[in-house]
């Protein structure tokens, strides 16, 4: 084995090394450190839990919060379409500059070789 053979090898291994100690690794839970119950106003209510509780936001207490909710709740489903729209137009404007430029390449092209 020659000295550069060796010298590369030992270069690899090191890196490899240097590598698997920079992996990313997340952090143990402490979730088995918490004792005790929650208490019952950090708890979700069975309507919540079954995933349907439409009136989360009365539990605050707040009447103002609740009244901003309760006026923005209708427009949701308006808000999803319009980003929705809006993502499909700007995918169908970058297939359009995609043809444009294809269309401008050819004509470039062919004008070259007349």
């Amino acid at each position: 084995m020659s000295f550069l053979n060796l010298t590369v090898r030992l270069l690899l291994v090191s890196v490899g090394v240097f590598l698997y100690g920079c992996v990313a690794k997340p952090p143990e839970s402490s979730i088995g450190l918490m004792s005790g119950e929650t208490p019952g106003s950090w708890s979700a209510t069975k309507q919540a839990k079954a995933g349907v509780d439409s009136d989360w936001v009365k539990r605050f207490g707040d009447r103002r919060l609740t009244a901003i909710v309760n006026e923005a709740r209708p427009y949701g489903d308006q808000h999803t379409i319009i980003a929705e729209k809006t993502t499909q137009e700007i995918k169908v404007d970058a297939v359009y500059d995609a043809v444009q430029h294809y269309i401008k390449k050819q004509t470039t092209i062919n004008e070259v070789s007349v």
